[in-house]
């Protein structure tokens, strides 16, 4: 659990909801459930200093000090009901009293407090709002009793360092009950926040594997969830008939709402000029800009006999979200060596993007190694 002695600002998206089809393109961010994502923070006094050690002491939480973690969680019932990691909240031996807060994702943001219950047996904790403040009655999709496998394409929603909203793509690398191991290079602020296959949310992030090479501490690594088919019996029964039975008015309410909206943007200039189509089932509250990452975890250990071996990687074409256009991207470099000619080329009409690297390794007398850790962050803007 990554514990600030300071807040970390949050940078809002506008809220935004797909109902999810079959035929969902899985190959692009999905806009699912911005509005049901939450920024998750606690607040104590700590009773003890953590166990982190290893890190600068103004980074720490230590006996005496106010304290904080942050993290993700998403909202499974009509009721408000927030599902999150239990490890953001600390434990008797380190506080008395915890006071946590959930800030949306939408525009205007709105904040509230909730009361959680952690469940004994698993990294899970179910949150209830309290007070007057609610958040907008729209639950995400859940499953409880899908299955995932090796190989399909998995999307994470997250807060990185209780920064802005963000989403990541990648693969699932394998199962391991309860857990599915991911490919997708996570941050601290991840912790807790949905896991999407096939559009609809199987899990939450636990925490993630550790990547060789990279030794900052606010790297999570390759993102491991917790599957919520593998949970369910921890769950109390009238939560889970809430989120396998939420209210019909719920749903239609949004959908007449994503009718309208795509029927004024699809009439407007866009058609007839070759742009992406837009889902015909998006509600009013489309998000401006969207922050999606893609993970680069690559390694080169050949050696020839002699002499140096150069070797050209390729990610990409990344296509852009249905309806967005890529109009800029970062590297965020988490570890790299003998890394040359690496650029990001956008398609002149923002729709897609290829990123390029070249890795050196040695000759078998020296086997050094070239590598790039890094994660390619896209931002995208909404087509008039």
């Amino acid at each position: 659990m990554r514990r600030l002695l300071k807040a970390l600002s949050c940078m809002v998206l506008l809220g935004v909801r797909l109902q999810v089809s079959e035929a969902s393109d899985d190959s692009v961010f999905p806009l699912t459930d911005t509005a049901a994502t939450f920024l998750i923070t606690s607040t104590w006094i700590s009773k003890k200093d953590d166990d982190e050690v290893g890190r600068p002491d103004n980074e720490r939480c230590l006996a005496g000090n106010q304290c904080q973690s942050s993290g993700t969680g998403i909202e499974t019932t009509s009721g408000g009901t927030i599902l999150t990691a239990k490890h953001l909240f600390p434990g008797h031996d380190m506080a008395d009293a915890v006071e946590i807060k959930a800030q949306s994702s939408t525009f205007p943001p709105s904040e509230f407090t909730l009361a959680c219950t952690p469940i004994e047996s698993v990294d899970l904790a179910y949150c209830a709002p309290v007070g007057e403040n609610k958040p907008i009655p729209l639950p995400a999709r859940v499953s409880l009793s899908g299955s995932v496998s090796e190989s399909q394409r998995v999307w994470i929603r997250g807060f990185p360092k209780g920064g802005a909203l963000e989403g990541a793509g990648g693969y699932v690398a394998g199962v391991e009950t309860p857990f599915a191991k991911t490919d997708v290079l996570l941050l601290a602020g991840f912790s807790g926040g949905p896991a999407y296959v096939n559009g609809v949310v199987v899990g939450l992030v636990h925490d993630g594997e550790k990547v060789a090479e990279v030794s900052d501490p606010y790297v999570m690594g390759k993102g491991r969830i917790i599957l919520l088919s593998e949970v369910r019996q921890y769950l109390p029964p009238t939560l889970v008939s809430e989120m396998e039975n939420p209210p019909e008015t719920t749903r239609e309410k949004w959908k007449a709402l994503a009718a309208q909206y795509a029927e004024a943007t699809n009439s407007g200039a866009s058609v007839g000029l070759g742009l992406p189509t837009l889902p015909t089932n998006l509600d009013a509250s489309f998000p401006d800009t969207l922050n999606v990452a893609y993970s680069i975890d690559e390694t080169l250990s050949d050696h020839d006999a002699f002499a140096t071996t150069k070797r050209k990687f390729t990610l990409g074409p990344i296509k852009a979200t249905p309806g967005y256009r890529i109009v800029k991207y970062d590297v965020q470099t988490l570890s790299a060596t003998r890394v040359s000619n690496d650029r990001g080329e956008i398609a002149p009409d923002g729709f897609s993007i290829v990123y390029r690297y070249t890795l050196e390794s040695g000759p078998l007398f020296d086997q050094w190694r070239g590598w790039l850790k890094a994660r390619l962050i896209l931002t995208e803007v909404k087509l008039n």
